[in-house]
């Protein structure tokens, strides 16, 4: 949604980092000043220095596999995300052609078509794999039937080049990211390894996130620019999301 806005308002690239930066402090501000909560003890605590934070953001996989394995399926997930969306402007210009398709169109409109189905997809799956995934108890077969729903974008958009697969796969790819970050969060807030370091265990959670928005731009564009093109790096895409999907089999302390 906020690529929509920043898309269909921006007038540049100055003009949409502007748009970011007041998206940011517009939602945010409230939170910090409205917000109340008792002020913490201080008492107590041990001191904090840069080595025992850096010794404190480590999360052994031995001792926590359970997390671990979470992580790196969050991690596939989203990189199948950051690649799917990140390169999908230069797909409708280089592959499918969508301004000579719909002349007097731009492939920024383009865009925000797809990144529209994508969002509109996404709630439904959202709030039927929350309610039955609450219901059951059960987080995994949620999290797997999102990653496999966008390995299926992925494939998509491997075999087919056109604004109609285009479309299918925006489809998939929402509605598999729906059921997989309405559930994913809440699994793995029960995996967390301690109580006392929750804040900061789900900072490391998060990371895979900002590490998955960095990573995909790298391991895209020379698959972009080789003989294979975006079906090779759609396919590398899916190959992730179906790798996060069967990694969650891997977790053992919840069902």
């Amino acid at each position: 949604m906020g690529g929509v806005v920043v898309t269909v308002l921006a007038t540049g690239p100055r003009a949409g980092f502007l748009a970011m930066a007041a998206l940011v402090l517009l939602l945010v501000l409230p939170f910090g000043l409205f917000t109340r909560e008792p002020p913490a003890d201080p008492a107590g605590l041990p001191p904090l220095g840069l080595t025992s934070l850096l010794r404190s953001l480590w999360v052994s996989p031995r001792r926590h596999p359970d997390f671990a394995w979470a992580w790196t399926s969050r991690l596939m997930i989203t990189l199948t995300l950051a690649m799917a969306i990140g390169y999908l402007q230069y797909f409708l210009r280089d592959a499918v052609g969508y301004e000579r398709l719909f002349p007097g169109s731009t492939v920024e409109q383009g865009v925000v078509v797809l990144v529209a189905v994508f969002t509109l997809s996404s709630v439904a799956p959202t709030l039927l794999a929350g309610w039955l995934s609450d219901r059951s108890g059960n987080r995994r077969p949620a999290v797997f039937a999102g990653g496999l729903t966008m390995a299926a974008a992925g494939l998509v958009l491997t075999f087919l080049t056109s604004w109609s697969a285009a479309i299918v796969a925006s489809v998939l790819l929402g509605a598999g990211y729906g059921m997989f970050a309405a559930v994913d969060q809440a699994m793995v807030t029960q995996l967390l390894p301690a109580d006392a370091d929750r804040a900061k265990d789900l900072g490391i959670v998060s990371l895979a996130n900002s590490a998955s928005g960095t990573l995909g731009p790298v391991i895209a564009a020379p698959l972009v620019t080789s003989a294979g093109g975006y079906p090779l790096m759609y396919a590398v895409a899916a190959g992730f999301a179906a790798l996060g999907a069967c990694l969650i089999w891997r977790i053992r302390s919840v069902r």
